[in-house]
């Protein structure tokens, strides 16, 4: 267990995925406590509701019953609200508000912008340490990646490197032309 703000600012550490994936940490910044709007969001796996920032992305169930990301803001807007991502299957959201408050936000990067699974455990777990429940994770997203956290290698996209270029490594071979004699 370890929470945003107890994460390497510089990157490296591995958190937990969508479907039991490990997922690197880019970089975790932390803010100045500061007025945000905080979204208190409870299903019925739920004992407390799970608190996040509105512009935060989470994973939904699309219409079509496929993962779609979206920031907590649009889901609101959203009617039927869609179910939640628990990293394993969809959720219902039972009761949900939003508050103004005033909070650290520590904004984390994941590589790839790749699912992660997020808890918030009553203040009281901090004695108890309740075990972690699959069921009561929420899937979302870090913030956005910047250019420079896409890294391409060569035979990325079918790619390659030419002195200083990307280029396509499946080219049509040059046809050379008819010598005269």
């Amino acid at each position: 267990r370890i929470t945003a703000a107890q994460l390497n600012t510089t990157g490296g550490d591995i958190v937990l995925g969508a479907e039991g994936n490990e997922v690197t940490v880019l970089r975790a910044q932390r803010h100045s406590p500061s007025k945000c709007q905080v979204a208190f969001m409870q299903t019925q796996c739920h004992s407390y509701p799970f608190q996040i920032t509105v512009s935060h992305r989470i994973v939904v169930e699309a219409s079509d019953g496929h993962l779609e990301t979206m920031t907590v803001e649009k889901w609101f807007l959203r009617d039927p609200k869609p179910r939640i991502y628990d990293g394993r299957q969809f959720h219902e959201v039972v009761r949900v508000w939003i508050d103004e408050l005033a909070t650290e936000i520590v904004e984390v990067t994941f590589a790839e912008d790749a699912d992660v699974l997020a808890w918030v455990l009553p203040k009281r777990a901090c004695s108890s340490r309740p075990p972690l429940r699959a069921d009561v994770a929420v899937a979302c997203r870090g913030a956005r990646l910047r250019p420079r956290d896409i890294r391409v290698s060569e035979g990325d996209l079918g790619l390659g490197i030419d002195r200083t270029f990307l280029c396509c490594r499946h080219q049509p071979e040059k046809k050379q032309r008819s010598l005269s004699a």
